[in-house]
């Protein structure tokens, strides 16, 4: 299941949280994370969940002395100042609302719409309230009520354990796009591929904890190449376009920005969803492709 961090926390504010419920112990094993280096900088790419259980501990030695070694932290966008959650308000008015001439289930059609509508009622939102919704805002206000519910709180995401530290550090913090960009990867989609992308999203939420819970362990265990079986390979197969918007393009325009931090002299400690980093078009398949070799160090 791939989360938009800036859209998703952005709607868990505005329409509230269920009580979270605790998760399982933690494995042995560990999120994967690598390093690029060329003898006077070092990169570390630290694969996160954006949202979690509580209990889940993550943290390693290494990532601490990853983190401890680096002076700069980049995650994927802001989504805490002032700017970021005013503009995200107004993308989401902007690029999320059909015409006023257009209703979500004109869109959708009877069956998908009965689909979204057995899950709101399910989880109590009334469709009432989304009935101008774009179907990726629809899907989008109801991953973030379905996995709240399942106990997963963007609160107790990587993101937000990881920038505490970075600040407690003094580091400099960057962001590799800005919300904007995390909106427009999802309005850019229309006609049949957004009918494409709904399915994946819907099917995703009707067996939220059976397609979460796995995706969760591969990640927690440094199983990549699980993870990307159980979450974005669906994708890949069915809603290509989707995938292109929201994993592709979105790697694609990561690596510049990597490539010439790797050419300076410092070192960053970079954190972005592990989708990104696994799978034949991942951040690190790029480097690759660029002669830019990363090693494996969890």
């Amino acid at each position: 299941m791939i989360f938009l961090r800036a859209a998703v926390f952005f709607v868990a504010a505005a329409f509230g949280a269920p009580e979270v419920v605790a998760a399982p112990d933690a494995p042995v094993k560990a999120p994967a994370m690598w390093r690029i280096t060329d003898g006077d900088s070092t990169i570390y790419l630290f694969g996160t969940f954006h949202a979690l259980p509580k209990g889940v501990d993550w943290k390693t030695a290494a990532f601490d002395a990853a983190m401890a070694e680096c002076k700069i932290t980049a995650i994927e966008t802001d989504t805490e100042s002032a700017y970021a959650r005013s503009s995200m308000a107004g993308m989401l008015l902007e690029h999320g609302l059909n015409p006023s001439w257009q209703t979500l289930r004109g869109v959708l059609g009877g069956e998908r719409y009965g689909k979204l509508a057995a899950v709101a009622k399910k989880h109590g939102i009334p469709m009432e309230r989304m009935t101008r919704f774009r179907p990726w805002l629809a899907t989008l206000t109801l991953s973030s009520h379905v996995a709240q519910a399942a106990g997963f709180d963007g609160e107790l995401g990587v993101e937000r354990i990881v920038i505490p530290i970075a600040r407690e550090q003094k580091d400099k913090i960057l962001t590799l796009e800005t919300p904007e960009a995390q909106i427009k990867a999802l309005a850019t989609l229309d006609g049949p591929e957004l009918l494409d992308n709904f399915d994946i999203a819907i099917e995703d939420l009707v067996d939220f904890n059976g397609k979460i819970q796995p995706q969760l362990t591969a990640w927690r265990t440094g199983d990549i190449e699980t993870l990307d079986k159980l979450g974005a390979a669906p994708m890949r197969r069915t809603a290509p376009a989707a995938y292109r918007a929201l994993l592709v393009n979105r790697n694609a325009n990561w690596v510049p920005r990597i490539e010439k931090w790797l050419k300076g002299k410092d070192n960053y400690f970079v954190a972005v969803g592990a989708a990104h980093l696994a799978g034949p078009d991942s951040v690190i398949v790029m480097l690759e492709k660029k002669g830019i070799k990363a090693q494996r160090v969890q």
